[in-house]
């Protein structure tokens, strides 16, 4: 069934900013050392399975999921194990294993998978470490149980800058397509629809071409509005339903175009999540990129590979400017990094007080009252963000902090709102 997709309620036009719209994806050289995280997911993090002084080969298991709602952890190069450390996460506890690569290129023995059945198809994806790679990080074998009628793939990348899942659906067209085929014919599903924002000629194109010669899957243009590839407002624009907490509710299941080619190449090649495709763009740039990275490259190594402007250079962002933190050249690259971004002191104007305008309220997807979190967090009533406001229901756009003329922090207060409201404070 054919239709015209809905709008949904509130949703921005930020600028595009297609610096690397038409750059190939490139594979970034190899480093001297990567330090891999044990929390690269929603969940529990992966339980370490080596030691220091371990060799270690590219494609290993280095980490264990060892309950359901996890993801195992694999070696993203051959070499030696110098350093296992604990570390902090966003609040989290978690372990960072480092691992000195001896440039061997020596590689675990990978197997895919030819006999299909849903619970081997959904072991294997357990298996290999796949999680939602457009930046929620969800394991994926966890959406792939019960009835499933209908696949939704998410092909929208409705952030600014990031081209990650642009060239992924250009470069890898029918990677993409078998991908999702292999999905609905295991799992016995009706339909595919791929949404893709208008915006991405190019990529509906190649998708429109090829889809033809599979009968089951359809391409829909959406229309260019941010957060349009947000999960319940895509489920809304697609197939005009309303869900309260899981797709699964409707039978349905949403996948990332990353994640689909991921799952392709897992069960295809056996291959695990050891790389993903990143953005690296901004104005402080010297030359922009999409990269095929591996997990736990320093984002340090990453910059110096593609030059920054230091002079120009405000804050460097993970992810998209829209729902992505600040982080320092420390850090690594994880399987949700679709982004790095280097931006500049223009784009981070000085804060002012609220002054009730109400745009914030005005686009907010969720229908929610954004500079009500900020009243309550600056007086420590986060307990009340929840019980008058409806904080959990905030999708963590960042639209409200987009359009605000004062600057005003939501999403600072948004984040601190769900982080310490769990606990009364009235």
């Amino acid at each position: 069934m054919f239709f015209k997709p809905i709008f949904f309620r509130g949703g921005i036009h930020p600028g595009e900013k297609e610096i690397t719209s038409e750059k190939k994806i490139e594979k970034m050289p190899e480093v001297g050392t990567y330090r891999v995280t044990t929390l690269q997911h929603i969940g529990v993090p992966a339980a370490v399975m080596v030691k220091v002084g371990d060799h270690v080969k590219k494609y290993q298991k280095i980490g264990k999921a060892q309950v359901k709602f996890s993801a195992f952890i694999h070696s993203p190069c051959s070499g030696k194990i110098t350093q296992i450390k604990k570390i902090n996460i966003r609040g989290r506890e978690a372990e960072e294993i480092t691992i000195e690569n001896d440039f061997s290129g020596e590689e675990f023995e990978r197997k895919g998978l030819r006999n299909f059945t849903p619970e081997k198809l959904q072991e294997l994806v357990d298996d290999l470490g796949i999680v939602g790679l457009g930046g929620a990080t969800f394991p994926t074998h966890i959406k792939l149980e019960g009835k499933l009628k209908t696949i939704i793939i998410n092909g929208v990348e409705c952030e600014p800058y990031l081209n990650a899942d642009n060239r992924v659906m250009i470069e890898s067209t029918y990677e993409i397509l078998d991908g999702i085929e292999i999905l609905m014919t295991t799992f016995d599903m009706e339909e595919g629809i791929i949404g893709i924002e208008e915006n991405k000629v190019v990529a509906i194109e190649k998708m429109e071409q090829a889809v033809k010669g599979y009968s089951r899957i359809r391409v829909q243009k959406l229309p260019t509005i941010y957060p349009q590839g947000a999960e319940k407002q895509l489920i809304k624009a697609l197939l005009k339903k309303e869900i309260k907490s899981f797709p699964m509710e409707i039978e349905a299941v949403t996948l990332n175009v990353g994640t689909i080619l991921a799952i392709y190449r897992g069960v295809t090649y056996g291959t695990p999540i050891v790389e993903r495709i990143v953005t690296v763009s901004g104005e402080g740039i010297e030359n922009p990129k999409n990269l095929s990275i591996p997990i736990g490259t320093p984002v340090k190594d990453v910059l110096n590979y593609v030059g920054v402007k230091e002079d120009i250079v405000d804050k460097i962002i993970a992810c998209g400017p829209m729902m992505g933190r600040e982080i320092g050249e420390t850090e690594v690259t994880s399987k949700g990094m679709n982004g790095i971004l280097a931006l500049g002191k223009e784009k981070f104007p000085p804060k002012l007080p609220c002054i009730r305008c109400g745009r914030c309220v005005d686009v907010c997807p969720m229908g929610l009252l954004p500079l009500e979190y900020d009243r309550l967090a600056k007086k420590g009533k986060y307990h009340q963000m929840e019980k008058e406001f409806s904080l959990s229901s905030c999708i963590k756009c960042g639209n409200c902090e987009y359009i605000c003329p004062s600057q005003v922090p939501l999403m600072e207060a948004i984040f601190l709102g769900l982080e310490k409201g769990r606990d009364r404070d009235d």
